[in-house]
């Protein structure tokens, strides 16, 4: 998904910004269009309508997204509650390993023979 704004899009909101600007010039007068001014209009307003729709489905995208990493969230710290809870469960065999200090073990010298 592309998350930057692409430039077709600015043109979009100045296209709209022109148009409600011009139009109440005409509020309450009669308004003829010539053909080919009608057909300019009716691109605008399809290719507007694309627009808006392609930003939408950005926006829709990007609320999905936002509300899956809360629910992974969520789901990563009930695991780690829920684990740490039967670390420290009296009689549960699941330990958790120290990392660092089992490389400072491999770090000591080995007594020979010792594998």
């Amino acid at each position: 998904m592309n998350r930057h704004i692409h430039p077709d899009q600015w043109r979009l909101s100045d296209t709209v910004a022109a148009l409600t600007e011009k139009l109440p010039e005409y509020e309450h007068q009669r308004l003829t269009l010539e053909p080919e001014m009608t057909h300019w209009l009716c691109q605008e307003l399809r290719a507007a309508v694309f627009g808006i729709r392609e930003l939408e489905e950005q926006i829709s995208q990007l609320r999905w997204n936002i509300e899956a990493a809360r629910d992974s969230s969520a789901t990563d710290a009930e695991v780690a509650q829920q684990t740490m809870t039967e670390v420290f469960r009296p009689g549960s065999n699941l330990h958790v390993l120290d990392f660092e200090r089992e490389r400072l073990r491999a770090d000591e010298p080995q007594p020979e023979g010792a594998a």
